[in-house]
């Protein structure tokens, strides 16, 4: 099963995210893929499928999103690996809160999602709506993972 938000912005610096669990292994991953532009006038929201972060997510991970959401709060992940050439690799997640003062705009508040590995970074902005409904997949996934380790 899967799940996409794609955050878009003016600025080219968003990025899609694709979210997929396994219930049988117990495993949650992430695809990010961050936003490109085609050429120097181009705005639209492409995003560049060839240049993906992949991250497993441990179910506590998972439970720290769903925590953060649910608390206004943060989380961090860092995660270290040795890749197919044995090279040591690490990625670094922050999942966390913000709120930005806009003046007569009011504050905006949502979520943002930081993601670097390597001379990759890939940031994701949630509304505070897509950031429940974020949290609400983590909460999905863990269940129907729970529902296959206890069957």
């Amino acid at each position: 099963m899967s799940n996409a938000i794609f955050s878009a912005n003016a600025k080219l610096s968003g990025a899609a995210i694709f979210t997929s669990w396994n219930s049988k292994d117990g495993n949650i991953f992430w695809n990010l893929f961050p936003q490109v532009a085609n050429n120097q006038n181009d705005k639209s929201k492409n995003f560049d499928w060839n240049s993906k972060i992949i991250l497993k997510l441990s179910q506590d991970e998972a439970a720290d999103i769903v925590q953060a959401v649910r608390t206004g709060g943060e989380c961090k992940f860092y995660h270290q690996f040795k890749d197919q050439n044995g090279k040591e690799v690490v990625t670094t997640a922050s999942f966390r809160y913000y709120e930005i003062d806009n003046g007569e705009k009011g504050k905006k508040r949502g979520f943002g999602l930081t993601v670097k590995r390597a001379d990759k970074e890939v940031k994701v902005g949630f509304s505070l709506g897509s950031a429940e409904r974020f949290s609400l997949l983590h909460q999905h996934a863990l269940s129907q993972i729970f529902d296959a380790e206890y069957r």
